[in-house]
């Protein structure tokens, strides 16, 4: 019974981690060179603070293949632990 809900813990989770913005944005903006960028605040500073529009549609893309390659291989885990039932 805990499988599914432990299952879709873990994908929602590193759906987060991929997305991962606040944190730096707030205390550094990026940090020292870069240092601290995740994807999410390289869309948003190419995006709106750099008008870079083609950057940052392909950070976005790249984030949204990124997301599904990691649900695709948490499906197959599961799967497999499952023994072919999901």
């Amino acid at each position: 019974m805990l499988r599914f809900a432990i299952f879709f813990v873990t994908v929602t989770t590193m759906i987060g981690w991929l997305q991962f913005f606040e944190e730096p944005f707030v205390m550094t903006e990026g940090g020292p060179l870069d240092s601290t960028n995740s994807v999410a605040l390289f869309i948003y500073q190419n995006g709106f603070q750099l008008s870079k529009f083609g950057y940052a549609a392909a950070g976005s893309f790249i984030l949204f293949i990124a997301i599904i390659i990691i649900t695709i291989i948490q499906f197959r885990i599961q799967r497999k632990n499952n023994g072919g039932d999901i």
